[in-house]
């Protein structure tokens, strides 16, 4: 039997295999998103969040317009480091 070729991804699924990033001065620097709730800053920190604050030591809270602002831009995680 001949092997069937792979599918190709659209570009829609290539993109939803990409983590989404935010820049200080682009869309969505104001408010998290919804379901984001892990991302790694520019220095390749990993933030973690807890409701509306985010933490990369769990013992200093910021925002995320903040954590945006001073250390961006941040790349969506797909899961916290340990």
């Amino acid at each position: 039997m001949a092997e069937q070729p792979t599918p190709q991804k659209t570009p829609a699924e290539r993109a939803a295999d990409r983590p989404r990033t935010w820049r200080p001065d682009g869309p969505g620097s104001f408010q998290a998103p919804d379901g984001v709730t892990a991302v790694i800053d520019r220095t390749g920190r990993p933030w973690t969040r807890n409701t509306t604050r985010w933490t990369c030591t769990g013992t200093r809270w910021i925002r995320w317009r903040v954590l945006v602002a001073e250390h961006g831009p941040v790349t969506e995680a797909r899961r916290a480091r340990p």
